[in-house]
C-alpha cells in the first residue's frame, strides 16, 4: 500500500512536471511569435517608408528630367545656358545614382524580411517539434499508467485467490 501511494505520488509530480513543461512550451512559443511579429513589423515600417521616400524621389527626379530636357532644347541656343543645363544633368545624374544605391538598400532590406520570414518558418518547426515530443510523453505516461493499473489488477486479483486458498485450507 506504501509503495502504490509513491507510485501515485510520484505518477501526480511526473504529471505537475509535464503541465509545467507545456506551459513553459506555450510560454515560450508566445514568446517567440511576439519577438517574430515585433521584427516583421519593425521591418515592414521601415521598408514602407523607404519605398515611400523612394517613389517621392522619383517623382521628384522625373519632374527635374522633363525640367532638364526642356532646358536643354532652350539652351541650345545659347552657349552659356547650354552648360548650364549640362550642370543640371549631372547634378541630376547624381541623384540618380543616390537613387540607385538606395533601390539596393530597398532590396536588402526586402532580403532581410525574407530572412526574418525564414527565421520564423525555423521557429515553427521548433515548436511543431516541441509539442510532438509533448504527445509523445503524454502517450508514454498514458502506456505507463494503464501498464500500473494492470499491476494493480492482477496484484488484486493474486490477493484475492490468497485469501481464497487460505479459506479453503
Amino acid at each position: 500500500e506504501e509503495s502504490i501511494r509513491q507510485k501515485m505520488e510520484h505518477k501526480e509530480e511526473k504529471e505537475k512536471d509535464l503541465e509545467r513543461q507545456k506551459m513553459m512550451n506555450q510560454e515560450f512559443k508566445k514568446n517567440i511569435n511576439s519577438k517574430i511579429q515585433e521584427q516583421r513589423d519593425c521591418k515592414m515600417k521601415e521598408i514602407l517608408e523607404e519605398a515611400k521616400r523612394l517613389k517621392d524621389q522619383k517623382k521628384n527626379n522625373e519632374e527635374l528630367m522633363k525640367y532638364i530636357k526642356l532646358e536643354e532644347q532652350n539652351t541650345n541656343k545659347n552657349k552659356y545656358e547650354f552648360i548650364k543645363a549640362q550642370q543640371l544633368l549631372s547634378e541630376e545624374r547624381k541623384r540618380a545614382n543616390e537613387i540607385e544605391k538606395k533601390n539596393k538598400l530597398k532590396v536588402e532590406l526586402e532580403n532581410k524580411l525574407f530572412e526574418e520570414q525564414r527565421l520564423k518558418e525555423d521557429a515553427e518547426k521548433v515548436i511543431g517539434k516541441l509539442e510532438e515530443e509533448e504527445v509523445e510523453t503524454m502517450k508514454r505516461i498514458k502506456t505507463t499508467t494503464q501498464v500500473h493499473k494492470s499491476m494493480e489488477k492482477d496484484f488484486a486479483e493474486l490477493s484475492t485467490s490468497k485469501i481464497k486458498i487460505k479459506t479453503k485450507i
